[in-house]
């Protein structure tokens, strides 16, 4: 398989193998304090970024999933949460030093040398300072009570001289709830920013003028509405400035003006604005730190990363949180240096205004309407993530479609108008919709696709980027490359084709790299294997262990390179690749195949044309037991139960299947997170996790893998469980979708006014459908291929 480079993936950028070095690389401009195998520390691995689009992602914003990891490793974070009583004094203290120097320049003209430094060095320090006192304020973590602190906030905004800080609460408050989130989180540039200042001379005109651009940009994009507290601070500061202006003069007032004008343009504190979000070194990483002395004038701001995760620690006590959490915040890489942020942003081409991680607003997202036509706005099938609900009213119409071979999301169309687009611009093209968007589906969605020739739709409940639910199983999969193919031909094909295209992707510089990680692999068995040669021996660096490394109760082992796949990250992976090449998904519940066969995706939209679809791929796993008109009652649940746990040190992947039929295993992901299982119970529908199984997981896996432990524990004392439980981020089980038989792969067909249309089955996977996939998706789009020959 040649993988499509037309998109710009550089979000998936990233190096992990066994055996190929990484790529010779220019040197990285960020550092990690402790870096891990993913990350050198020495090199960036990204590839070349798109400098004609911001970066687009379907996944969350990384944040909250941290801060439940380390709530988790470190209840005692609670402790550090609320106000802080000295910022009030040091508030104080900065618009004393401010006025005091405006009224000692007052008879200083305000174009002399000496002047313009006063307003640089000091002034430009002090209102920066007062910017950062105003975004230390709006959490309120100057005061236990709200009022007071917006007080203390229109008293910082004195020496500004604009009134601004009831207007930036507002907006800074939706960067946190909706970060990166387009027309939304205002701290994103714009489209015309991007298109004007794509250049070295841009890039100096906006780190010039940022202060403009951050005060305007909000203005343009997302208006507020005036509450009694802008009225406040409006009419507080008018009235300062009018008496200011009145009692000393033009000049200590141009004074504040200068000041605050060098604050947000090429100062030494500024860079943070840069440093903050930007995207560097080919990473996909949105947040960055800095650790260094220049925090002393900017309220810890350079911990930004912590400040992230937890808003509701004041400043004073983000070193203590850094200090707490080592093993999530030292591995991550942070900025050395703000003023060369600034430098770098400006000279280096890799940076730029494009170098932003964007989401489209959730409201852009397809929603099911009830029956009495209300959206469901509550309903966890059908919001991303009900308590990150944008304020405005949401478009319950917002279906994924791009009839160029660029995705574009910032321009979505209706549904109505995506699909006529669609049938108006590709009239030869076959419509095919594909029902499920779980591995399968999305592996085959795209698979069509990407052949040319047809406009695939997917029709799905539940998409990758929602939260974890039961219903969607591909999310709690572990997973990795082992195939169980030992005496079934075809089974063995899926899985070989699957490996040779992961493979592939996963190779340094892939389309897919970071989705990834090569590692070696080790399977114990309970039960000598009866097949010769091995039904593993294909895979890269194959052995058989002799005896003496076997562990206790098995009899015999292998060891090989295989990879594991970060389920979050590759499923937004192959739904963004998808869209890229011009696919479409709707959010939808289909209750009887008949809905698709005749009205296609149309019957979510809202549409009253309906389009319906040359064929119908039924990707619908444990799904296709229920669907009316497929209703196959041998599929069948078998439920696993895993454990995630934090420990970014374990980077080799180890099972051990025992003759009483217990089955543990250890899949290492890229990101550092492991999870660990496992259980294979048929027929099993308990949707939540059982305290007694997980406990049982983990003294499996802790017994099959004692590393799992923490290092620096390990290293003064034998390992206990109890030290791996801190670092279990979550539990968890999934339905995998059993079939009586293996596998679905075949067509059958029905009829729609009198047209023939071909139902392709591709559900049944159990625990295979990772390793399948790609393989499954080849054998669905032959079988659709030679039926579409027959009509």
């Amino acid at each position: 398989m040649t993988v499509d480079s037309n998109v710009d993936f550089s979000l998936y950028g990233g190096a992990e193998t066994t055996k190929e070095p990484k790529d010779v690389r220019s040197p990285r401009r960020t550092v990690v304090v402790r870096p891990t195998a993913q990350d050198d520390g020495k090199s960036y691995p990204g590839p070349p970024p798109n400098t004609n689009d911001f970066l687009w992602l379907m996944t969350e914003e990384p944040h909250r999933s941290r801060r439940t990891a380390i709530m988790k490793a470190h209840p005692e974070v609670t402790k550090l949460m609320g106000h802080t009583p000295v910022t009030k004094y040091v508030v104080f203290f900065v618009v004393t030093l401010q006025l005091s120097i405006a009224i000692y320049l007052r008879n200083t003209h305000p174009l002399s040398w000496g002047f313009i430094a006063w307003a640089y060095i000091v002034g430009g320090t002090a209102n920066h300072n007062l910017f950062l006192a105003i975004h230390e304020i709006c959490h309120n973590l100057a005061f236990r009570g709200i009022a007071a602190n917006k007080l203390l906030s229109t008293f910082a905004n004195l020496p500004i001289g604009i009134p601004y800080s009831a207007m930036f609460k507002k907006y800074h408050m939706e960067h946190h709830r909706y970060l990166g989130e387009d027309s939304v989180d205002t701290d994103l540039p714009s489209r015309p920013e991007l298109v004007c200042l794509n250049n070295v001379l841009g890039k100096v005109f906006f780190a010039t003028f940022q202060i403009l651009f951050y005060a305007l940009r909000p203005t343009f994009i997302r208006s507020q509405t005036l509450t009694r507290w802008h009225f406040l601070n409006i009419s507080v500061q008018l009235v300062f400035n009018y008496f200011f202006i009145m009692r000393f003069g033009i000049p200590s007032y141009l004074y504040l003006i200068y000041s605050s004008f060098f604050a947000g343009s090429l100062h030494p504190l500024a860079g943070h604005f840069i440093a903050e979000h930007y995207l560097w070194d080919g990473l996909p990483q949105e947040t960055y730190s800095y650790y260094g002395w220049l925090n002393i004038f900017a309220y810890n701001v350079g911990y930004h990363n912590e400040h992230h995760d937890f808003p509701s620690v004041a400043w004073t006590r983000l070193p203590a949180l850094r200090a707490l959490a080592p093993e999530f915040y030292d591995t991550m890489p942070s900025h050395p240096s703000w003023p060369m942020v600034t430098i770098n942003f400006i000279r280096d081409k890799d940076v730029g205004i494009f170098a932003r991680a964007k989401r489209v607003s959730k409201k852009h997202l397809a929603m099911q309407p009830k029956a009495d036509g209300k959206d469901l706005e509550n309903d966890d099938a059908n919001v991303l993530d009900a308590s990150r609900k944008p304020s405005q009213t949401r478009e319950d119409t917002g279906l994924f479609s791009f009839a160029e071979a660029k995705w574009i999301p910032r321009h979505y169309p209706t549904p109505v108008a995506s699909i006529l687009l669609r049938i108006f611009l590709m009239e030869q093209l076959r419509n095919v919709v594909v029902i499920g968007a779980g591995v399968i589906g999305l592996t085959t969605a795209l698979n069509i696709q990407e052949k040319g020739g047809y406009a695939v739709t997917i029709i799905a409940e539940v998409l990758p980027s929602d939260p974890k639910t039961i219903k969607y199983t591909s999310l709690w999969a572990g997973a990795h490359h082992v195939s169980h193919a030992e005496n079934d031909p075809r089974q063995f094909k899926l899985d070989s084709d699957t490996f040779k295209v992961m493979w592939e992707l996963s190779a340094p510089g892939g389309a897919a790299e970071a989705c990834f990680l090569r590692l070696p692999q080790i399977e114990y068995y309970g039960q000598k294997s009866e097949l010769d040669p091995h039904h593993l021996s294909w895979m890269p660096d194959f052995k058989s262990l002799p005896e003496s490394s076997l562990v206790p109760n098995t009899l015999s082992g292998v060891s090989f390179s295989t990879l594991t796949i970060d389920t979050p990250v590759y499923l937004n992976y192959l739904l963004s690749r998808f869209l890229s090449k011009g696919g479409a998904i709707v959010r939808g519940s289909v209750q009887d195949i008949a809905q698709v066969v005749e009205g296609g995706a149309s019957i979510f939209t809202g549409s009253k044309i309906p389009t319906s679809p040359d064929a119908v791929i039924v990707c619908a796993g444990l799904g296709a037991r229920f669907l009316v008109g497929i209703e196959d009652k041998d599929c069948y649940p078998i439920r696993g139960q895993i454990l995630l746990i934090r420990a970014p040190w374990i980077r080799f992947g180890r099972t051990i299947s025992t003759k009483e039929g217990l089955w543990t295993y250890i899949i290492p992901r890229r990101s550092g997170d492991v999870t660990v299982g496992g259980t294979k119970i048929d027929n099993d529908w308990y949707p939540n996790p059982r305290p007694e199984t997980s406990e049982d997981v983990l003294e499996r896996a802790f017994s099959l893998c004692p590393e799992l432990a923490p290092p620096e524990i390990r290293a003064q004392r034998a390992p206990t469980i109890d030290d791996v439980r801190p670092i279990i981020i979550s539990e968890g089980c999934g339905l995998r979708p059993g079939r009586k038989g293996g596998i679905r792969l075949d067509v059958r067909w029905t009829e729609n006014k009198g047209k023939k249309v071909p139902l392709v089955s591709n559900y049944g996977h159990g625990g295979q459908g990772f390793q399948s996939s790609w393989g499954s998706a080849f054998a669905a789009t032959e079988l659709l291929e030679n039926a579409l020959k027959e009509i």
